[in-house]
Order: structure tokens, then C-alpha cells, then sequence
């Protein structure tokens, strides 16, 4: 993934495209006129093998994709996907749209291109799983049909491969793209969507080997302001195209044409006094999507500034949308106002440079920076300019809407305009650039900051670490003390007990002592006694008696006679 440096430095350094398509607006009818840089630069990134479109007509974008190929030397496989019949969505046509996109084929592209005449859900069987690099889907626009074009053919984009989907910012009649658009965007992580000529959804099927070229990291993985950026630029190329190659007169009008309700006439191309001109279309908020049936239109002459009054009653509670114009122009607001029409009392009203009236700005419209009265400037890059107001409750009673403005489509006036952008995107860059490079300043600080905090922390722990040793030593000794003082008390428990045992056998042996001192004595005193008997002449002379008796008793026990 890209820094937010690289990105800036890359949003700052990008030029504008320099590819002009070779086919533009086809037939007059330019709904995806606002892609071709895009499809471009895709193309030369993405260095596909293999192309597929579903849902080619006229062909403007496949040959945008055919031509890019040719000229970026590109080893690619080009296949056209369509019956050549029409839809409803598209109108039904006859045999001459196939003929003439085939002869522009044969004579530019045969080499590589080639164009399957068939239905989507017939053709997806020559193609094997994992194998398109770039699938466009741009058939029938209800969200039954694309929903399941997508279904059927997703199988076959390659992982890591790019699917786009044309007409997503189209809510019309009974076009769907817009709901399933918002279905994959939630699926998937790698989604980016451009708003002006009707919008195209870019998604990228996760898996794949391959690194994800720049502009896909731009496109999938940047932040909001550089994604928006992005748009800008090819918003820009895309109003610099039209200028040089549609002359700035509006030409591609052909669907807005096409989506008038029924019964409305065709607004003239000049007015009465010969000035050219254009529409002023509100959409009148409703609890449902923005229809052609719940609208109004005014004409305006384009270069002259008016005031034009719209009396209605909303059908619903909802945002009004006002389209301002319906071609590339400059276009300058100078008063936008919601009424009560009854008691005239304002409800909304647009400030002063729009800055804080909560409008959206969006279609093919983008804001310009500027001098003068107005309070509100927009350059208008294709045919569908919008400003969407704040949801206001406006139900069940008649409302007035004023707006003044003037537009104007000269090639000088709206090439100034996309000048004074592009000035402003360089400046906006220039100062983001500035605060990527502060904010480098404050992480690196912060870096820093950090580092030391995590030095002091780790010296903390360790102090702690250290204390906790000491505290754990030191119970550890108090411990061996208090076991230290146990022993010394017992051990002199035991000597005093050991004392006194001492003592008592002293006196026992002095007793002791004492009793065989007499017994000695007496001892000896028998000893002496007994050898004064044996020395006495008694003693002698009652020997033989003595011999006598002590035969006679062993006599009487069973024993021999003593020897005497």
C-alpha cells in the first residue's frame, strides 16, 4: 500500500491524459464519453490478455479499450459481446448499427478484436473460469439484468481481475445498476466509483499473484481526499474532451432525449431571439427515486442570467434535486430560495458561496472557486449536472422555488473554468502536500517521543523488576531471621532444659556417689567381719562338721558325697 506522501506527491505530478480517442460520441450519443482517459491509464497499468464487453452498441467505449491496446503494444485478446438488436433501455435498432461497428473493426482492429454476436447468457460458455483481465458490463440496465450478467460472468474474471459497470449513478425510469452497485460495494473490499457520465464502478476480484498497479492502490486503497482528487482529474479531462472534440455544444444529448415522459415536447434549440439554449429541470422530492414523471423543466438562454420561478406541491417528503443545465457549461447561481408559496415565507435559501446551505453537488457538476455575485459556481463536465438540497418537510402545500442563474458554454468560459480548477486542485494539493509533510515532521517526532517512552518504560520495569528482587530478598532474609530467632529461642529452651537435666543427674550422681560410698563401707566392713571368721579357731575347728552336713545335703538331694 501507497504512503499518503507518495500519493500526494503522485496527485501533484500527474498530468492531465494526453489519449484521444479516435471514436467519440458515436452517432451523436456520448453517455460514456467522460471514461476514456480512465479506461486508458486502466489498461496501460493493468497490462491485460484478455478484454470482454457486455453490451457494446455503438461501440464507443470497446474501441476506447481496442484503441489503447493498439497503441500501448499490448499482447491482448479484444472480445465484443452484443446481439446488435437494442433494448429498451438503449432502443431497438436495425441491421446498419452491426454492419458500420463491424467495418470499424475490420478496418482498425481484426487483428485482435473480435465481436461475438450473441446473447450474455449464450456467450459466457466460451470463455473459461479465471481467465478475463477486464470485464465491462454495460446491457440492460435493470437491476434484475445486471445482476445477473455479473453472477453469470464473474467466474471468468481472473483474480486480481477489474469488472467495471457502467450508467451506476443512473436512477431513471427502471435503471437498477445504481442498488446492485451499492450490493458490492459492501461485498467487496476494492470498489471506487466515478459519478459523471453516469458513473462507472470499478471493482477488483480479490486473489491473484500480481502486484496491484499504482493506480489501483490509488484508486481502492487512498484516502477519501486523494480518491476524490482522482475523480477531479479525470472529471476535467473528461470536460477538456468534450470542448475539443464535442465542440462544447452539448452533443450526446441523445438520452436526455430519450428520458423525457411521454408527451413532452423536444425544447428547441435556439429561442426566439436566435440565443441557444438550454434546461433548468427540478426533481421534485418524493418517497421514491428521482423520476422524469415527478419533474419540471424551464428553458434557458444560454449567456443571459434569469430568474425562473417553479410552483409546486412535493409529492413526498425527500431532497429536491435541480439539474441547472444539460450541457458542459459554467454555470452561476446568484439566488436559490425555498418558499411557502402561500405566505411567501422563505424555508431555505442557499448562503452566501454555498459554504454552509448543506447542497450537494454531484452528476457532472463540481465546484468552482471564483469572484463576483454569485453565490454559487459550478462547471458542468458532461450533460447531467446536479445540486441536490437538504431535505426540507414540505408536504401537502404548494412550494415556490426561485432560482437565478446564468450558463454559459463557450469554449473560452469553460476552459477558464477547468483552468481555475485545475489551479485549485494544484493548490489543494500543494497544501495537503504541505501537511503530509508537517505531519511527517510530528510523527517522526512523535516516533521519537515514543521511542523514549518506551526506553523509560522499559527502564521502569526494570527498576521494578529490581525492586522486586530487593523486596523478595529482603522477606526472604526477614524470614530467615524470624527462623533464625525460633531456633536461638528453642535452642535455648533446650539448653535450659539440658541444664537442668545436667543438674538433676549431678545430684543423682552425687546421691549416687554417696550410697556407694556407703555400701563400700559396708562392704568392706562384711569383708573384714567374714575374714575375722575365717581366721577364728572356731571357724576351723567346725570344719569337718561343716563337711559333714554339706555331704549329708547332697546326699538328701541325689549327689555323691563331698570331697572335704
Amino acid at each position: 500500500m501507497v504512503s499518503e506522501r507518495e500519493e500526494t506527491h503522485y496527485l501533484t505530478e500527474l498530468p492531465l491524459p494526453s489519449f484521444v480517442p479516435r471514436r467519440y460520441r458515436p452517432g451523436g450519443q456520448g453517455t460514456w464519453s467522460g471514461h476514456h482517459a480512465f479506461a486508458h491509464d486502466l489498461i496501460i497499468e493493468l497490462q491485460p490478455s484478455l478484454i470482454v464487453e457486455l453490451g457494446t452498441h455503438l461501440g464507443e467505449s470497446y474501441f476506447s479499450f481496442c484503441q489503447s491496446v493498439f497503441e500501448g503494444g499490448l499482447s491482448c485478446l479484444c472480445y465484443a459481446v452484443d446481439t446488435w438488436l437494442g433494448d429498451p433501455h438503449s432502443e431497438f435498432y436495425d441491421e446498419r448499427v452491426f454492419q458500420e461497428v463491424a467495418e470499424y473493426n475490420n478496418a482498425n482492429y481484426r487483428t485482435f478484436s473480435y465481436l461475438l454476436r450473441s446473447t450474455f447468457d449464450a456467450a459466457v460458455s466460451q470463455f473459461a473460469e479465471s481467465t478475463i483481465d477486464l470485464l465491462h458490463i454495460d446491457g440492460l440496465h435493470t437491476y434484475e439484468a445486471v445482476k445477473r450478467d455479473f453472477e453469470q460472468w464473474f467466474p471468468c474474471v481472473n483474480p486480481g481481475g477489474i469488472v467495471m459497470l457502467h450508467d451506476i449513478a443512473a436512477r431513471h425510469s427502471d435503471f437498477g445498476v445504481w442498488a446492485f452497485w451499492r450490493e458490492l460495494e459492501k461485498e467487496f473490499r476494492d470498489t471506487f466509483a466515478f459519478h459523471h457520465s453516469w458513473g462507472l464502478g470499478v471493482l477488483r476480484k480479490p486473489g491473484g499473484n500480481r502486484e496491484c498497479p499504482r493506480l489501483l492502490e490509488l484508486l481502492f486503497h487512498s484516502p477519501a481526499p486523494v480518491r476524490e482528487a482522482l475523480r477531479r482529474h479525470y472529471v476535467l479531462y473528461a470536460a477538456f474532451l468534450d470542448q475539443a472534440l464535442g465542440n462544447g455544444s452539448g452533443a450526446g444529448r441523445s438520452r436526455e432525449t430519450v428520458l423525457k415522459p411521454a408527451g413532452l415536447a423536444a425544447q428547441p434549440p435556439e429561442s426566439e431571439s436566435g440565443l441557444r439554449l438550454t434546461t433548468v429541470q427540478v426533481y421534485l422530492c418524493g418517497n421514491e427515486e428521482y423520476s422524469e414523471s415527478n419533474s419540471l423543466v424551464e428553458n434557458l438562454e444560454i449567456g443571459v442570467e434569469k430568474e425562473i420561478v417553479f410552483e409546486f406541491v412535493p409529492p413526498g417528503s425527500g431532497s429536491l434535486r435541480i439539474d441547472p443545465a444539460d450541457c458542459p457549461s459554467l454555470i452561476e447561481i446568484y439566488r436559490l430560495e425555498v418558499a411557502d408559496a402561500g405566505s411567501d415565507g422563505v424555508m431555505w435559501s442557499l448562503q452566501e458561496d454555498g459554504a454552509s446551505s448543506n447542497v450537494e453537488i454531484c452528476g457532472s457538476a463540481l465546484r468552482c472557486s471564483g469572484t463576483g455575485s454569485q453565490i454559487l459556481k459550478l462547471l458542468s463536465s458532461g450533460t447531467d449536472p446536479q445540486v441536490k438540497l437538504p431535505v426540507l418537510t414540505v408536504e401537502n402545500r404548494l412550494i415556490r422555488l426561485r432560482i437565478k442563474l446564468r450558463v454559459d458554454d463557450t469554449t473560452e468560459v469553460v476552459l477558464g473554468a477547468l483552468q481555475q480548477i485545475a489551479q485549485d486542485g494544484q493548490k489543494a494539493a500543494k497544501t495537503v502536500q504541505a501537511a503530509v509533510s508537517e505531519a511527517d515532521v510530528l510523527r517522526r517526532e512523535l516516533s521519537t517521543a515514543r521511542a523514549e517512552q518506551m526506553l523509560m518504560a522499559a527502564e521502569l520495569r526494570a527498576a521494578i523488576a529490581d525492586r522486586n528482587d530487593v523486596q523478595r530478598e529482603l522477606k526472604a532474609a526477614e524470614a530467615a531471621v524470624e527462623q533464625a530467632r525460633a531456633r536461638h529461642a528453642a535452642l535455648e529452651a533446650e539448653v535450659a532444659e539440658l541444664k537442668a537435666t545436667i543438674e538433676t543427674e549431678r545430684q543423682t550422681l552425687i546421691a549416687t556417689n554417696d550410697a556407694l560410698a556407703a555400701e563400700r563401707r559396708a562392704l568392706a566392713a562384711e569383708v573384714k567381719t567374714r575374714d575375722a571368721i575365717f581366721r577364728s579357731v572356731s571357724w576351723r575347728i567346725t570344719k569337718p562338721a561343716r563337711a559333714l552336713m554339706t555331704s549329708f545335703r547332697n546326699l538328701s538331694r541325689g549327689r555323691g558325697p563331698s570331697t572335704p
